[in-house]
């Protein structure tokens, strides 16, 4: 019985350096938020992922988009993070709705 062939082979993200990585950080390098990331950090790392994902193999590359489509489809929740070299963010951006102003000021609060 032949093994059908890994569309992933020689994928970044199935590397023994990310592997280790991951056990040591307790997350992906692809997770769209890591805990205790602030936003400078997390943009910087999308970065270099998305570099990483240039590097794919064309297979791996596809079935990567491949199957994020999948879970998505099948998922009741966002499936955020980085997959064929797009970013998937776990929440819609919003715009900021009226004016900068807070509802309540704090010499308001301290009257």
């Amino acid at each position: 019985m032949t093994r059908k062939p890994d569309p992933f082979e020689g994928a970044p993200c199935r590397s023994e350096e990310h592997t280790t990585w991951m056990r040591a950080n307790r997350a992906s390098k692809f997770d769209f938020r890591i805990d205790g990331e602030d936003d400078t950090r997390r943009n910087k790392r999308h970065h270099e992922m998305l570099r990483e994902c240039r590097k794919c193999p064309a297979t791996a590359h596809t079935a990567c988009r491949e199957l994020h489509d999948q879970l998505a489809a099948t998922s009741e929740s966002r499936v955020p993070g980085i997959w064929g070299g797009k970013v998937y963010a776990d929440r819609t951006e919003c715009e900021p709705i009226g004016d900068d102003n807070a509802l309540i000021r704090r010499d308001e609060l301290a009257a």
